[in-house]
């Protein structure tokens, strides 16, 4: 099951550009072919609905987008809740117990985050849909003075709510939303990782502009421009050329797909209209038609899980030296400058943020890790940035520990210290485990033990 927003709307984008270009040529402008109308205007319905449905789902849900707040957190936290409710509740102390071979231990968190859409406790679909790694301009986008943090909420509901619509209302109305569109994301991908997101939204928005407005890319006289003006001079005289068989073939098959896109659509348009609105959903078994949206609440405040070795036989000895791993672009190291890698994306650390908002037991993947991690794995380091065992005896005890970030304030005598970040301890996020222990946590859930072939098992 696909779990991210972004990876539904590249299988959307995918099927579409199928119909864009002719099948049996390599021409850059083919005569018998032009892209037809109908699949420029499933590009144009694709972007309206994934801007309205965002802009419906912020206005819908957390309160600081109406109150004009939200960007008060966007850049330090770049989390929010994608669909279902978020409930929060006391943990059950005296019941709530998880085994770790002989370890018992109690989950401590203040409070549990349950998501409400049907899933299982062992595989919970994430309740948050972005990309959760800063990049080093949200660090000081987050300083920004408070009029233009209210500036900038005001312009993306004005962007998401009110632009998509002159799609609908003529040629230059429709260009203008189109670089209205691009400039939008154009400034997200600088503020922030979202993976290819933002990158794979310009896509559609370029079906906005026709041949007149994209002129200037292309050098007068030059094959594609020259062809181009061939076809419409041909066409004003009435020359068009008799369709073949692949032509009129081909119109079949665009009406056809605008037909299906129309009929699909039907749900997605009761689900925008739905005061219980859902984003990132599809509608269809294929996904082909899908619901959008971002950001439909904001996180106030920014959590990390941080795993933790030691070489100590003892983890509760005092004067047990803890160790951390680092991740490729996750927040761990204060001292470490947020990355640049959009249109990249690190799933590992994207899920670590989840994890941070859940529990262990109900992110059970995070002590499989831990149990690669305690025997120095080399298909799970690789997915980190740094080992502090390299070269060394793999740790006897590994533990999560649970942190709560802020950007430091620039200028700030942390700031000079080369702190970007400042981090509090909330508590242990799982306890402290070794292979023995982790034996029958892997075997009750078919994993193979690291020091174990599964045919042992």
């Amino acid at each position: 099951m696909m779990c991210a927003g972004w990876e539904t709307q590249l299988l959307e984008t995918g099927f579409l550009a199928i119909f864009l270009c002719p099948l049996w040529t390599l021409s850059q402008v083919p005569r018998r072919c032009p892209p037809s109308l109908v699949c420029i205007w499933t590009f144009r319905w694709l972007i309206v609905r994934i801007m309205l449905g965002a802009g419906l789902i912020k206005i819908r849900g957390d309160k600081c987008w109406r109150d004009l707040t939200c960007m008060d957190y966007h850049y330090e936290n770049l989390g929010g809740v994608a669909s279902g409710e978020i409930k929060r509740r006391e943990p059950k102390r005296d019941r709530e117990r998880v085994m770790f071979g002989n370890a018992d231990t109690r989950y401590n968190h203040g409070v549990l985050i349950i998501c409400t859409n049907n899933t299982s406790p062992l595989r919970p679909r994430p309740c948050f849909q972005t990309q959760p790694v800063p990049n080093p301009m949200s660090y000081y986008m987050h300083r920004s003075p408070r009029w233009f943090h209210v500036f900038e909420t005001s312009s993306n509901h004005f962007i998401e709510l009110v632009v998509p619509f002159f799609t609908f209302f003529g040629r230059r109305m429709c260009v203008i939303n189109g670089a209205i569109q691009i400039l939008f994301q154009v400034v997200l991908i600088v503020s922030g990782n979202l993976s290819f997101l933002n990158w794979l939204t310009i896509v559609p928005s370029l079906a906005c502009f026709d041949d007149a407005s994209l002129g200037f890319l292309f050098r007068a006289g030059g094959g594609a421009k020259k062809a181009v003006l061939d076809i419409q001079n041909e066409d004003a005289a009435g020359r068009t050329p008799k369709p073949s068989k692949g032509m009129l073939i081909r119109r079949v098959v665009n009406v056809s797909l605008g037909v299906m896109i129309g009929f699909l659509s039907v749900p997605v348009v009761m689900n925008l209209l739905s005061s219980k609105q859902v984003m990132n959903t599809s509608f269809d078994p294929l996904g082909i038609v899908n619901t959008y949206g971002a950001f439909g609440s904001i996180t106030k405040e920014r959590t990390e899980v941080i795993f933790q070795g030691t070489l100590s036989p003892d983890p509760k000895d005092p004067d047990a030296v803890w160790e951390e791993y680092q991740f490729l672009c996750k927040p761990g190291d204060v001292y470490r400058r947020p990355c640049l890698i959009s249109p990249y994306h690190y799933r590992l650390d994207w899920l670590m943020w989840f994890a941070a908002f859940q529990t262990y037991e109900q992110s059970v993947w995070v002590i499989h890790i831990a149990g690669r991690l305690l025997s120095n794995d080399s298909t799970v380091l690789s997915l980190l940035d740094h080992n502090p065992f390299q070269g060394r005896d793999p740790p006897r005890w590994v533990r999560g520990e649970h942190f709560r970030y802020k950007f430091s304030v620039p200028g700030s005598a942390s700031a000079v210290q080369g702190k970007w970040w400042l981090r509090k301890r909330i508590g242990p996020y799982f306890p402290a485990v070794d292979l023995e222990a982790l034996r029958g946590y892997f075997q009750s859930r078919n994993w193979p033990h690291p020091h174990l072939p599964r045919n042992r098992m």
